[in-house]
Formats: structure tokens, sequence, C-alpha cells
């Protein structure tokens, strides 16, 4: 499979956040006050502009495909923490760590992708590529909260645990599947054609 047909799959399976619907529900569940939660969202943003250059250096380093390795593996860690330290610390960390991990999935993505284009297609442009992966990664969300709005309406809190254990094996497939994407460094000479 090339590579493009896989970063299709990985854009569906990147969408997957079965958990989104019901988090703040978990949370509560687990004596964590909404405010702890939007402080986690501030870890989160802040974690993954510290996080931007140091990333982007061990792209530079050690490859895009690594980088995008690394960061969905991380932000698979980051949702399942979460179940494990089901505490206002624990979400704190757990959103610092997909704060990096988003740190490595940004620019890398794009730029792996785009290369990928230049190499295995003369027909297709990159907007068009791209475009189709963010439209799968937004159709894999549609999926989620339908799916996890189905859960919740059967078997109510029940469902917390399933529905973030799915999110974080789905998030962690992609980063498996990234493993055979076919990495093209270098092929892009000038530096403005790959902006």
């Amino acid at each position: 499979m090339n590579t493009i047909k896989l970063f299709k799959i990985i854009g569906f399976l990147k969408g997957l956040y079965f958990y989104i619907p019901i988090f703040t529900l978990f949370l509560v569940t687990k004596d964590i006050s909404v405010s702890a939660a939007v402080f986690a969202q501030g870890i989160y943003s802040l974690t993954t502009f510290l996080g931007e250059v140091p990333t982007g250096i061990f792209a530079d380093k050690f490859g895009q495909k690594t980088s995008i390795i690394v960061g969905y593996l991380l932000e698979a860690v980051g949702i399942a923490l979460v179940l494990f330290v089901p505490t206002t610390w624990g979400l704190y960390a757990a959103f610092g760590l997909r704060g990096v991990s988003s740190s490595f999935l940004s620019g890398s993505e794009e730029a792996l992708l785009f290369e990928s284009v230049k190499a295995e297609q003369k027909t297709e442009k990159y907007q068009k590529v791209y475009a189709s992966f963010l439209s799968n990664e937004q159709a894999g969300f549609i999926v989620a909260a339908a799916a996890a709005g189905l859960a919740y309406g059967q078997w109510s809190d029940k469902a917390f645990v399933p529905l973030i254990l799915l999110t974080a094996l789905a998030v962690g497939m992609a980063g498996i599947l990234a493993l055979f994407i076919k990495s093209h460094n270098g092929l892009v000479q000038n530096q403005a054609e790959g902006s």
C-alpha cells in the first residue's frame, strides 16, 4: 500500500476520538473539577508551544516518519493515562504528554505527506491529498462522536473506560500504521517549495 493511501487510513484513525463527548462526565465521576479540565487544556497548549522547536529538531535529526510514530504513540499513552492515574495531577500529566505529542505531529505529517505526493503521485496535487487526509480525520470524529453517544445512551457511565481505551487504541493503531509509511526525506530540495 502506498504512503498516500496509508495516510488516508491514518487520518480516519486519528479522528476516532470516542472519548471527547464523555470526557468531562468521566472526570466529574473521578472528582476532578471542570476548572481543572479547563486548566489542563492550557497545559496542553503550553506544552504544544514549548515542544515545537525541540520536536522540530528531533524530526530533522531522526526523520519525519519517526516523529510521527513517536507523536501518535505518545498521544495514545496520554489518552490512556487518565485511566491509570484518575486524579487532577494525572489529568495535567496526560494533557502535558498529549501537548508534546501534538508537537511531534505538527509539521511532520504535512511535510512527509508533501514529499510522498511528490514521490508517488504524478497527477494529484498535494492540496487535494492533504484535504482528503483532513476529511478522513473529520469523518472519523463524526463516527466516534455518534458511537460515543450511542454507547453512553446504552450503558451510561459504564461506557467511559471502553470509550477512552478505544480512543487510545485507534491513535495507537495510527502510530503502528505509520511504521509502514515510506520516508522520502530529502526529496524536496527547494525549501520554499516544501513550505
